[in-house]
């Protein structure tokens, strides 16, 4: 019986070291001894990397199976007309019923949730972050230069009540169809603050004016 186990073992070793050592095609399989490279649905990859895989359809399929053995989820990775996507389902031979979860263009566009974009980054979903820098070419502080022009509130006012929003701000409609520029949007905010504060100062002044005429007034009876 030790014999037999011992002949098992050397046939074993031998199977191995003669597929490490020779070249291998079937069924789409290809193995390069010398180079250590594999290839997947073609023999044409030379260099290109240690695993080569071409496929018109899913080349890569994982899949987790449950503690039943019945169920699981997979996930696909597929190169298609230049884009690389990771989607998940909980069918396997299902490709149109799947979560787009990741797709790279070759323009760096990323999409995280969705298959369409405008940007160089699309995502469907919310964002946590610990921090966000945004850049922008202007800022509002061109509201204190001495050539500015305060709007009057009499025209504030008029245009509020004519337009439901306050000006140069954008209105709901124009938010909902087009959304809001975090840079652009904060230059606007920053802009209506600091109109704010001209008109607080000026407010001041004027009842600084009229306490000094009062207290003129008094001093005079």
């Amino acid at each position: 019986m030790k014999n037999f186990y011992l002949t098992i073992f050397v046939l074993c070793l031998s199977v191995g070291h003669l597929f490490a050592q020779t070249e291998i095609e079937t069924s789409g399989l290809y193995y390069h001894p010398a180079s250590k490279t594999l290839g997947l649905g073609t023999t044409s990859f030379g260099h290109l990397g240690k695993l080569h895989i071409s496929s018109p359809t899913v080349p890569l399929v994982f899949e987790e199976k449950d503690a039943s053995k019945t169920a699981g989820k997979f996930w696909h990775v597929r190169l298609k007309e230049k884009e690389l996507s990771f989607n998940a389902s909980s069918n396997g031979s299902d490709w149109t019923n799947r979560v787009q979860a990741l797709t790279i263009r070759p323009n760096a566009e990323i999409l995280i949730g969705t298959s369409s974009n405008s940007g160089s980054l699309k995502v469907n979903g919310k964002i946590y972050a610990n921090e966000i820098s945004v850049s922008t070419d202007s800022w509002a502080d061109f509201v204190f230069a001495e050539a500015y022009h305060l709007p009057e509130l009499n025209t504030v006012k008029t245009f509020i009540e004519d337009h439901q929003h306050l000006p140069g701000v954008p209105s709901e409609q124009e938010v909902l169809e087009n959304g809001v520029s975090l840079g652009k949007m904060q230059v606007v905010l920053l802009e209506k603050i600091e109109q704010l504060m001209l008109y607080t100062i000026q407010q001041e002044e004027k009842i600084a004016a009229l306490e000094a005429q009062i207290n003129a007034m008094n001093s005079s009876e």
